[in-house]
């Protein structure tokens, strides 16, 4: 028995290696951030985002096979990505340089993932299923 990612997956391991990326840079290779971005908490904002758009790509391969999404399947995946969030924070603090562990940056991330499956679920969902009247 071989195992096989299915394609529609690929956005969403991409997004992931992206994110990945950019939570393991280094403190010195981030740019300071100008003093309107701190009043703004710009960086939450960033983490935010980059759950979101992962949490979306997550979900968004089960309308292309047709089957109905249960909420169990959308639930994990949610918890999954917001554990995962809290593990990077954990990576930030024990192994990259000029990082460190903040709850707030975590909270952006549980937060981005919420925003994201409430998007998915709310927005992306209802409209495949206009479109789509054979989606079960």
């Amino acid at each position: 028995m071989s195992f096989r990612i299915p394609t529609s997956y690929g956005p969403g391991i991409i997004w992931f290696l992206i994110v990945l990326f950019l939570l393991t840079l280094p403190g010195s290779e981030i740019p300071n951030p100008i003093p309107w971005m701190q009043k703004i908490y710009f960086d939450k904002w960033v983490h935010a985002v980059l759950f979101a758009v992962l949490t979306w790509l997550w979900l968004n391969p089960t309308l292309r096979t047709g089957k109905t999404l249960s909420t169990q399947r959308m639930v994990t995946t949610v918890f999954v990505i917001i554990a995962w969030g809290l593990a990077t924070e954990y990576i930030q603090d024990q192994w990259v340089p000029f990082r460190s562990f903040e709850w707030s940056d975590w909270g952006a991330d549980a937060a981005g993932t919420l925003m994201g499956a409430i998007f998915f679920y709310q927005i992306t969902l209802p409209k495949h299923k206009k479109r789509n009247s054979s989606f079960k």
